[in-house]
């Protein structure tokens, strides 16, 4: 079972683009951040369960989305 969940966002001028997959051989899930087209972050997540796990790869995307948009406030 594949899981992933891809979002562009728009800050300013700039466009990237967060992809965050669930990998089961290694129970966690990863977000890697894109700005033209090159990984500019990787972020990982160890979970202990499979439980929900599209729903714990969606939440941990939607954190990542907030962050980056947060800082991009500040």
């Amino acid at each position: 079972m594949r899981i992933s969940v891809n979002q562009n966002i728009k800050l300013g001028s700039n466009v990237y683009h967060v992809q965050t997959e669930y990998y089961r051989v290694s129970k966690k899930i990863v977000t890697n951040i894109f700005k033209g087209g090159m990984i500019i972050k990787r972020l990982e997540k160890e979970i202990d369960t499979e439980e929900n796990i599209e729903e714990q790869t969606r939440n941990f995307h939607e954190i990542i989305v907030k962050r980056i948009r947060s800082i991009y406030k500040n």
